[in-house]
């Protein structure tokens, strides 16, 4: 018979930190963050069985969760023992299986490993769940919290390096996937509106020249006052106007442009 992936219920990295933190919660935590996993195991109540090589068909352990043990090769059972980082790693997975599958029938961890189905979705794959479940329960999001490196932690934690450069990843995508997805929208909003406000202003600034042409243009057109400097003095139907009294509605030679003439205010306000 083979033994590889199978479908169950979708979960997140999130969900499966929870039922990692729930196993760990019973467990005794060295001071360098070692967890303890024969005692962990004691605590839960689970067995830990070795099985005749023979009697295994090339698997190196399984779990069964209604029975609460776990099996596994003369090998794994020695090697866990002497504390070896990939036989940890491996009881963590059938770990991962009895916490998050305990429905599902054992499925035995082969010495080559088991196959990842590709028609199986991650999110949905048992394999991939008891793994993500084994880093997260040795290696808990706030060992990345120190700067060390992923070398530092596996020696300190007792997990493969590999498997503490995977939870590093996973951790990182899942804080991405976590950042607001609005951000890239309020900053595409931000650049359009410096955009309207940039088109807005060089518009209000060709609207501003053309009026002072106009402006000019009507200035030019008002009757001169014989003696007065015409860039500075008009007359605007028998009112005295100066060029640096436009728009000064408090001014007696104040005065503003009427279809395209020069208005004295005091006159405009006097009708």
């Amino acid at each position: 018979m083979i033994y590889d992936d199978f479908r169950v219920p979708r979960r997140t990295l999130k969900e499966i930190e929870v039922e990692a933190d729930r196993c760990r919660s019973l467990a005794v935590v060295a001071a360098d963050g070692r967890l303890n996993l024969d005692q962990l195991m004691s605590a839960w109540g689970i067995k830990l069985s070795v099985a005749k090589t023979s009697k295994m068909a090339g698997a190196e352990a399984y779990s069964v969760a209604n029975e609460q043990k776990i099996f596994c090769i003369r090998e794994i059972s020695r090697d866990l023992r002497f504390g070896v980082p990939g036989a940890r790693y491996k009881i963590g997975h059938e770990l991962g299986h009895m916490f998050l599958h305990r429905s599902a029938s054992p499925k035995p961890l082969k010495a080559e490993g088991n196959r990842t189905l590709v028609f199986i979705e991650k999110d949905e794959s048992a394999e991939r769940q008891a793994w993500k479940f084994a880093r997260a329960l040795f290696v808990p999001r706030d060992e990345f919290a120190h700067g060390e490196s992923n070398e530092d932690i596996a020696f300190r934690v007792g997990v493969p390096e590999g498997a503490v450069a995977l939870r590093r990843e996973e951790v990182q995508a899942d804080i991405e996937a976590d950042k607001p997805k609005l951000v890239p929208q309020i900053v595409a909003k931000h650049f359009e509106d410096l955009r309207r406000s940039d088109r807005e202003a060089q518009e209000a600034s060709k609207r501003e020249a053309l009026f002072d042409l106009e402006k000019l243009a009507a200035w030019g057109r008002a009757a001169r006052i014989a003696g007065e400097d015409p860039a500075k003095v008009r007359s605007a139907r028998g009112f005295r106007v100066e060029w640096d009294h436009y728009e000064a509605f408090a001014s007696e030679l104040g005065w503003i442009v009427v279809k395209g003439e020069v208005r004295a205010l005091i006159d405009l306000q006097s009708r």
